[in-house]
């Protein structure tokens, strides 16, 4: 088969039918693979914690307006994914007696570590102002809904503050993110391994994810969410410190030599460099790569867009509301989430070990099935129809007690719900996403220096945060709108019937909606074993002909 249809979905596919591991030069070894990874925890941290862990404190805590919430976190999102573009450009062109990605990988993983630690720092008191209780704002009539704006001056203050530090805060991690996307895709040139590389990526979403299931039930240790909330940002900020600097310090950056056509106009072969505008454009212009976007995107929206009414329907439908509801709630997400966890593990796990004998696109349709069919279980199983079944163990025995300060505990108590099953199976979906998505585009870097000489693993990776942000930032926006839609009521600790219907009712149909369409869209990538191996002889072969090589 031609590499130059390596990427036109008109070609039929072949089998995969060469189960052969890597050559030993294309391998990256293990702990390289370990160091690469971990600073994909940052990135899920940076992701999770002002989506998720805003609402919690700023919506159930302070009762600021979920519309407005919804708007704060939304045009962030999109500062963050003008300035991607930009980032992988100037990654893609640097020339530092370092390397192209590790000197700004460095500089963002300090600031983002400032900025993890400011976005938790929460100014306390202003709704109980005089001026905070002011009302102020428009009503927007949209449709068959109005978007109430109409709120407390604290409520728009709150939101002010989070949309400014959450914009320094995706600056700086843009500046990490980026060029380590970039780099973790230059790490090895095989079909296979590059699965591999990524499931470890994978493998450290998940493990941050154990820690991020838990800081909600920790914030609230403390009786003022403010102050729970200050705790939760220290321990973030050190573990972003861990994880950003291991791949910065302990990962090489490949010396490639690049399959470069000659340049137009010279008679010497080089590749020619590309301005961002091109660039982009260029990228966009790749079928293949808009199927990976469409596919990754609307999965991926599927569950976030509405993850958080999973959450409210946990506390205030199967557990009732009220301070105790919350509790109770917060504590078995916490089990949920960390279960949901290490089903993701066990995902990424099999996706490494599979990624020899069957094609990318059925493990990831395999991995979203199990997504869909979670959706399905969320209206049987979240219930207060089941009972919780608890069971404490002390967590250093008799020696241990009494020796944790306030609100540390001096034993673990494990909590099941059948509402975990559910929330569980979601995640093997979201594992083969994250996998299969970054380890096609890496496979398309290929495809584009067949054709133009370059190495643009940087614009890749920034392209697809710029969709991917995009459309999160929409998700943000509405998944506050959803929340007045369905009719939630942030000053009531009881929530009415038909509210609870139908943020079940819209759980329900979107998850299974978003996940059930990207594996129809991802049956046609035209991405393969055969084909990649076609573009990587040619590439290798014009490398053998290049003066220089």
């Amino acid at each position: 088969m031609s590499p130059a249809n390596a990427d036109d979905p008109t070609v039929s596919p072949r089998p995969f039918s060469d189960p052969a591991p890597a050559p030993a030069s294309a391998r990256v070894p293990l702990p390289t693979k370990v160091a690469a990874g971990s600073g994909e925890a940052a990135i899920n941290i940076g992701v999770n914690v002002p989506n998720n862990f805003s609402f919690l404190i700023y919506n159930i805590g302070l009762a600021v307006s979920p519309t407005l919430l919804g708007i704060a976190l939304f045009l962030p999102r999109l500062w963050d994914a003008v300035i991607d573009p930009v980032m992988g450009s100037v990654s893609d062109n640097a020339k530092t007696r370092w390397g192209r990605r590790r000197p700004f990988m460095l500089v963002g993983g300090l600031l983002s570590i400032v900025g993890m630690f400011v976005i938790c720092y929460v100014p306390g008191g202003i709704k109980e102002t005089d001026w905070g209780q002011r009302e102020w704002g428009p009503q927007l009539p949209l449709g068959f809904v109005t978007l109430d704006l109409y709120q407390p001056l604290g409520d728009w203050f709150y939101c002010a503050y989070l949309t400014l530090v959450c914009i320094l805060f995706y600056t700086a991690l843009t500046i990490f993110a980026v060029p380590y996307g970039a780099l973790t895709m230059e790490l090895t040139s095989n079909y296979s391994e590059r699965t591999r590389v990524m499931s470890f990526r994978t493998l450290f979403t998940y493990l941050s994810g154990l820690l991020m299931a838990w800081i909600y039930p920790l914030a609230r240790q403390s009786q003022d969410p403010v102050q729970g909330a200050l705790v939760v940002g220290v321990v973030l900020a050190v573990v972003i410190l861990v994880v950003t600097m291991v791949p910065t310090l302990f990962v090489r950056e490949p010396k490639r030599v690049i399959a470069a056509p000659p340049t137009p106009g010279s008679d010497r072969p080089g590749p020619e460099k590309i301005g961002l505008v091109r660039g982009i454009k260029e990228t966009l212009a790749v079928p293949a790569f808009l199927m990976i976007l469409a596919a990754y995107t609307v999965g991926f929206l599927g569950v976030i867009m509405v993850i958080k009414l999973g959450k409210y329907v946990n506390f205030y439908h199967v557990y009732g509301g009220g301070e105790e509801g919350l509790d109770k709630g917060a504590f078995v997400q916490g089990w949920a989430e960390t279960l949901a966890t290490l089903c993701g593990i066990a995902a990424a796990f099999m996706i490494n070990r599979l990624a020899r004998r069957v094609e990318k696109k059925w493990i990831l349709i395999g991995a979203l099935s199990c997504s869909f069919v979670g959706g399905l279980l969320s209206w049987m199983l979240y219930s207060p129809g089941f009972s919780t079944w608890e069971k404490s163990l002390p967590l250093f025995g008799q020696f241990g007690e009494g020796t944790w300060a306030g609100w540390l505990p001096n034993q673990i108590t494990f909590a099941f719900h059948p509402l975990i099953l559910s929330f569980a199976l979601i995640w093997p979906g979201l594992a083969g996403l994250l996998i299969m998505s970054n380890s096609m585009i890496a496979d398309l870097c290929d495809v584009d220096e067949l054709k133009t000489g370059q190495r643009r693993e940087g614009m890749y990776w920034a392209v697809f945060n710029w969709i991917q942000k995009t459309a999160i930032g929409i998700a943000l926006l509405f998944s506050g709108v959803i929340l007045d839609i369905v009719g939630y009521d942030a000053d009531a600790e009881i929530q009415s019937d038909s509210a609870i219907f139908n943020m079940r009712l819209a759980y329900l149909l979107v998850v299974c909606g978003g996940v059930a369409v990207a594996a129809l869209i991802t049956a046609f990538i035209p991405i393969t074993q055969k084909r990649m191996e076609a573009v990587r002889a040619e590439l290798e072969a014009r490398r053998t002909t290049s003066p220089g090589a």
